[in-house]
């Protein structure tokens, strides 16, 4: 390459050089010609690495594991219109559970003198972004090159200030590949806006409420993105004699500590004279009993008790749907809980201990074992056999609340909660996501993979392997949508029909899915079908040791009744 090609520049060289500048890593992509410019740019520039999907949907749940597992943002490149819509359901989830990431839509060309016929006109939006505006944090389609660096940094900037959330950029496709003078520079670094405090005279009627509790309520949901936020809440339980039930939109409390009431939820609502709510997503939902028969809820904490609630979520403008009811009598206030537990934490600490009067929590149930079949008990409890012996993380799975009474959940960021959205899909690209983030540790990075949620994406294997990314993935495989079968049956009762109604169109028999198979054409180690009790424990151990030694996923299939 000559000197004078080498010192040519494009829009699209502009755009990467950018991302690099603002910290971003990586991008997850499955190409697309409305990007073909910065795809180009990608490779020849090298500063931010591409990471090959075969869906978009696997691209968007791939950050969305990514930033949850690090901390920070990476790129998703979608394709026009098409890739928008195919990852639409996935930047749901994300924004949902509050996860940042830099979306990259290639647009245009917005001259329609340039477009090609019908190709370039039917995946040309004018705006790009209303397919998905509703369910992200901010967007923008800059109308020159020049524009990029500004655009970007705030895309990024936006993204990772509290609540986080996705941000969308489309870059039209006649500027990516566009000429530009080479002093054009990206911005450099990106400029975090400061976190929400809380006035001193709110906290300090939420510190005169803790002082006056005997059996003060802690119930966290997003609390645990923050690590600062994370210890302060152990702190406060320390001085406080607090209970906390941990929601699980991460791991907000450690449950090795003898304050931990996760398993107790409704008990603790109804013996607490304060309930005190962390970032949760719905108060009502935290504060309730859900009544699924009849779609409607119960009141669980008792009249006169105290409901104060502290988060950002009402600093969230865009809405796709109702997030949540109110609660009657609840005080609210806006506040990061990364500023304001600390505070609370130091104002609490000037009065010395203040322990509360919970009593003793009762043991947790036995676990339910089978010698005949495989229950979610003892598939929690041989999984956590399997990779207790060096550092870990739960990606993805907690088998219904299972995995928190068998597991020990110590320190911060062990779990990384699930999709926020309960859109289906989201399991095996943010299991590999985090695997990414965490592949230069020796963190062994776990998910329990429920069968019908890997099929909506189960070509994401490919992207595991072609990376060899160290993963083990343990499929719950139960056959069937098991909670869809709940609903059903249900229905079946509810109605006074035949139960066995409830198998069709729910069980994913007749055939039957070997997965093992499906990672092995992916270039997965696929290890099953596991039946036997018996032989769990021993093939969990050697899969996470096969992960651990060899440094590359594996699939093992679990037969779960």
């Amino acid at each position: 390459m000559s000197a004078e090609e080498h010192a040519r520049t494009f829009g699209s060289d502009l755009a990467i050089r950018s991302m690099h500048s603002l910290g971003i890593e990586y991008a997850a992509l499955n190409p697309g010609a409305s990007f073909r410019g910065l795809h180009e740019s990608l490779v020849h520039e090298g500063s931010v690495r591409p990471i090959m999907c075969l869906d978009e949907g696997v691209a968007v749940a791939l950050a969305h594991g990514y930033a949850k597992s690090s901390g920070r943002p990476m790129a998703a490149f979608l394709h026009n219109i098409v890739g928008l819509q195919s990852g639409s359901m996935a930047l749901f989830n994300a924004w949902i559970d509050q996860a940042p990431m830099l979306v990259i839509g290639g647009s245009g060309p917005a001259d329609r003198f340039r477009r090609r016929p019908y190709m370039d006109w039917i995946h040309t939006a004018n705006p790009q972004v209303d397919i998905v505006r509703n369910h992200i944090k901010w967007d923008d389609e800059p109308s020159s090159v020049a524009e990029w660096p500004e655009s970007l940094a705030r895309a990024v900037q936006i993204a990772t200030t509290q609540p986080s959330g996705p941000t969308y950029v489309a870059l039209d496709a006649l500027l990516q590949e566009q000429e530009v003078d080479p002093s054009l520079v990206p911005m450099i670094g990106n400029q975090l806006l400061p976190r929400v405090g809380m006035p001193t005279a709110d906290l300090d009627r939420i510190v005169s409420l803790l002082l006056a509790s005997h059996r003060p309520l802690i119930v966290a949901d997003y609390l645990g993105r923050s690590e600062a936020a994370f210890q302060a809440l152990v702190e406060l339980v320390d001085l406080t004699g607090a209970r906390v039930v941990d929601i699980g939109g991460r791991l907000n409390f450690p449950n090795t500590h003898r304050g931990d009431a996760t398993g107790h939820r409704l008990a603790s609502l109804r013996e607490a004279d304060l309930v005190f709510a962390l970032d949760v997503r719905d108060l009502r939902w935290v504060v309730t009993e859900e009544d699924e028969r009849d779609r409607g809820y119960r009141k669980i904490v008792p009249d006169g008790v105290p409901i104060v609630s502290i988060g950002v979520e009402a600093m969230e403008t865009r809405r796709v749907s109702d997030r949540e009811g109110v609660v009657d009598g609840a005080e609210r206030y806006l506040g990061d809980t990364a500023v304001v537990l600390p505070e609370l934490v130091a104002m609490l600490a000037k009065h010395g201990s203040t322990k509360g009067k919970w009593p003793d929590l009762p043991p947790h149930p036995a676990p339910r074992t089978s010698t005949e079949t495989i229950t979610r008990d003892h598939l929690a409890a041989m999984s956590w056999q399997a990779v207790r012996e060096g550092p870990w993380q739960l990606a993805h799975g907690e088998l219904k609340g299972i995995v928190r009474r068998q597991w020990e959940f110590s320190s911060y960021g062990q779990y990384l909660g699930g999709s926020g959205g309960g859109g289906l899909g989201y399991g095996a690209g943010a299991a590999i996501g985090a695997s990414l983030a965490q592949r230069d540790s020796d963190t062994l990075v776990v998910s329990h993979q429920s069968d019908g949620d890997l099929l909506y994406t189960a070509s994401a294997l490919w992207t595991a392997a072609h990376e060899s990314l160290p993963l083990l993935m343990i499929v719950v495989n139960n056959r069937s949508y098991g909670q869809d079968r709940m609903h059903q049956l249900l229905m079946s009762s509810t109605r006074d029909r035949p139960e066995a109604h409830a198998r069709v169109g729910i069980d994913i028999t007749a055939p039957d899915w070997d997965f093992a198979k499906l990672a092995e054409a992916q270039g997965v180690e696929g290890i099953g079908v596991v039946s036997s009790p018996a032989d769990l424990g021993p093939t969990l151990a050697r899969a996470a040791s096969m992960v651990r030694d060899e440094h590359r996923p594996v699939l093992v299939d679990v037969l779960v009744s």
